[in-house]
């Protein structure tokens, strides 16, 4: 069991900035491999659809330039979490995994319950990390509020430095493992969805414009927001348009918490 390495497993949390997971692993780890798994099971789930997927994949791509930029790589896989996991550990065997809880739908508290059961099997330490207001096993609500405030108030994490970055490594064992993820959505989904998609006009979705949006609501869209945001006449150009980094994790709720409290 080699102690020294540990996996960050990407899942809702696609960004550098804020990213306690990621961080945790690097302080503490000499070697950290940065992975996301594109699981069949959520590309075959009736509620995910060709938006869906290329907007991960926009994230994806902008988590991968920056880390790139610093001269490193994450490891993305296609499969299913356990059978990726368990074919990484055959390969070298790892002693951590971290990762944020995910707040997601039965397919990942089940997923996730699988993931478990294969650490608890394997000896491997899995590390979830808080990252959203939602506060696990609670027995009731009643101090909800307060640890709510506790986790928002406390500072947002900055992205990690270059030093940290250096940790960042593909192990040579898996070296040949990753997936260029732009051609799978041609194989993934028919050609009327693909030719759909072109036609469409999504926001992009990524770390660095997730910042944008942010800089735009705080000093220009936000101007309005007030009374704005209840039309639907207006609400295009008064909404914060934050709601799709939330969802897919290019931005915090905590450092947008955060940094709009500094903008009032």
């Amino acid at each position: 069991m080699d102690k020294t390495v540990a996996l960050y497993w990407l899942k809702k949390d696609i960004r550098l900035n804020d990213n306690t997971a990621f961080l945790t692993a690097l302080r503490q780890h000499s070697t950290v491999v940065p992975i996301f798994i594109l699981e069949e099971t959520y590309l075959s789930a009736p509620e995910t659809s060709i938006v869906h997927v290329n907007a991960q994949f926009q994230a994806l791509l902008d988590f991968k330039e920056k880390l790139t930029a610093e001269g490193v790589e994450p490891l993305y896989l296609y499969g299913e979490a356990v059978h990726i996991l368990q074919k990484l550990f055959d390969l070298h065997k790892f002693a951590y995994i971290y990762s944020h809880e995910e707040i997601g739908n039965g397919l990942t508290y089940k997923r996730d319950r699988a993931v478990a059961k294969f650490c608890h099997e394997n000896g491997i330490s899995w590390r979830e990390m808080q990252q959203t207001g939602v506060v696990r096993r609670l027995k009731n609500r009643d101090d909800w509020a307060n640890l709510w405030k506790d986790f928002y108030g406390r500072y947002s994490e900055s992205a990690p430095s270059s030093a940290q970055l250096r940790k960042v490594k593909i192990l040579p064992a898996w070296e040949n493992l990753t997936e260029r993820f732009e051609p799978l959505i041609e194989k993934i989904f028919d050609d009327k969805a693909v030719e759909e998609l072109s036609q469409l006009s999504l926001q992009h979705v990524s770390e660095t414009n997730a910042h944008a949006d942010l800089y735009d609501f705080m000093h220009n869209r936000g101007v309005k927001y007030r009374g704005g945001i209840s039309s639907p006449n207006t609400a295009l150009t008064a909404g914060s348009r934050l709601s799709v980094h939330l969802a897919f994790g290019t931005i915090s709720g905590r450092y947008v918490y955060q940094k709009v409290n500094e903008r009032i």
